[in-house]
């Protein structure tokens, strides 16, 4: 069993987390071959080193996705560590949150296939986001580059987008339909995500193979805070803020080149985005 360990994400940036993470694998008798990295370029040199059926991902949704990308369309099987400080793909497949759970579910090995989603060759499995998500991902990590924890360089990136308020003018064409829109984001989930109460964000599947596409239509920034209460209290679908279908593939014409979020992290895409679903591409160790 390969194991590669992002040692800068959440929990396991402590070493005695790391090394009772390594505890917990060999008390199991799993047997890990467990390698710390930084970045894509560390993973690929791993799986090409290692060839274990069974690769585990321990880190957060960024690290979990890099994997997963690169195991999406064979045999290897995914298995995850929860590490990071979401780890939106772990709770939605019921995966444990703590190190004993995850790796006991390790252990007794339960695999299904679900979907990865793709954009212009790039895979992601959480979702994808256009206009004010990835400006504030690449507000944040300026700020934390001089030194600002994370939550805190968020808060700030945050009121520096809101008093910037890019707009993105886009033509989208799926089924046959296109429509255009001025809008502040567009937001493509791999499967439906949960729009209202207290499971906002959230999915019930990731095997159903659709793309969940939601555009919000030009508003204010007070619009924008109007429509989350919406979403966290009921309303939001019926609301008329939000254009909201599920598709198997998607088409994102625009000018240029795009800042694209996937799962977290951000790419410079050019235009057009083509998005497509792959249904059951990925094996991976969950209930």
């Amino acid at each position: 069993m390969l194991v590669l360990v992002n040692a800068a994400s959440g929990t396991l940036s402590d070493p005695a987390q790391r090394d009772s993470l390594a505890a917990l694998l060999r008390e199991a008798g799993l047997d890990p071959h467990v390698i710390e990295v930084t970045g894509d370029t560390d993973i690929e040199q791993a799986l090409a080193r290692d060839p274990s059926n069974i690769v585990v991902a321990a880190g957060g949704d960024g690290t979990i996705n890099a994997v997963a990308a690169r195991l999406a369309g064979g045999e290897r099987i995914l298995g995850v560590i929860p590490g990071g400080t979401l780890n939106h793909f772990a709770k939605d497949l019921r995966i444990p949150q703590d190190f004993p759970g995850a790796v006991a579910l390790l252990r007794d090995c339960p695999v299904r296939r679900v979907d990865v989603a793709e954009v212009n060759g790039r895979r992601f499995v959480n979702n994808s986001s256009l206009g004010l998500y990835p400006q504030i991902v690449r507000q944040r990590e300026k700020i934390q580059r001089r030194g600002v924890r994370k939550w805190t360089a968020f808060a700030a990136a945050l009121v520096a987008a809101f008093r910037r308020w890019p707009l993105l003018r886009v033509r989208l064409k799926a089924d046959g339909r296109a429509i255009r829109r001025l809008t502040p984001f567009v937001f493509i989930g791999n499967n439906r995500y949960e729009l209202e109460g207290l499971r906002m964000g959230s999915r019930t599947r990731i095997d159903a193979g659709e793309l969940c596409i939601c555009v919000a239509r030009r508003m204010s920034r007070f619009s924008l805070i109007r429509m989350a209460v919406r979403g966290l209290l009921g309303g939001l679908r019926h609301s008329g803020d939000l254009d909201v279908a599920c598709t198997r593939e998607l088409w994102v014409a625009s000018r240029g080149k795009l800042d694209v979020a996937l799962d977290g992290e951000v790419v410079r895409l050019r235009a057009p985005l083509h998005y497509v679903i792959h249904p059951h591409a990925l094996r991976v160790i969950a209930p």
